[in-house]
């Protein structure tokens, strides 16, 4: 726990948070959340790392995100870097953590997918996503759709990848049939 919190003070030496206060928070969390120490010390690690919180926000995003976990039964690893994924990638902010949480918890409860799935492959279709001004709601329904649908998930976010990169670099038949519905590409 100790090396964690150093690691933890490393990252975030301008935050003004000494590593007592650390200790002290994340031993709190942990405590009232019921995830063991390490665990939670090196989820606040992932938050700062992945450059989604900055000091003691952390805590509030944490909470967030092991909450998320334990009600879609995902670890908090897996939690943090699904909502990290989110929050960097459609610029929510880490106050975006909730929204983020609520969106993929439906994703889950109306698909046929998982937290640690998804925590693995969202990264790359939110980036493209947010390119083509798809919002994150949207993406969740895209992928809860298919993976009903029978696709698994890894496939679904494949499919989803291949759609998102034809559309921001279309083919020349790709442009010729979106002319014909009245849309343009910018290409």
């Amino acid at each position: 726990f100790t090396q964690k919190i150093a690691l933890i003070q490393t990252i975030s030496q301008d935050s003004g948070v000494s590593a007592d206060k650390w200790a002290s928070s994340l031993r709190n969390v942990s405590d009232s959340m019921g995830v063991p120490l390490i665990e939670t010390a090196a989820s606040a690690y992932d938050l700062l790392s992945n450059q989604v919180t900055r000091g003691a926000e952390t805590t509030d995003t944490l909470r967030t995100a092991i909450e998320f976990g334990r009600t879609t039964n995902a670890s908090a690893e897996d939690s943090v870097n699904l909502l990290s994924s989110a929050i960097n990638s459609f610029q929510l902010g880490s106050d975006g953590a909730d929204r983020a949480a609520r969106v993929f918890f439906t994703t889950i409860d109306l698909g046929r997918v998982v937290a640690s799935e998804m925590a693995n492959s969202f990264g790359r279709t939110g980036v493209l996503a947010n390119t083509l001004g798809v919002t994150l709601e949207e993406t969740g329904a895209a992928i809860s759709s298919m993976t009903r649908q029978g696709i698994k998930g890894n496939e679904a976010y494949t499919l989803l990848n291949n759609v998102f990169l034809k559309l921001i670099k279309p083919t020349e038949a790709m442009q010729g049939f979106l002319g014909k519905l009245g849309f343009e590409t910018g290409q």
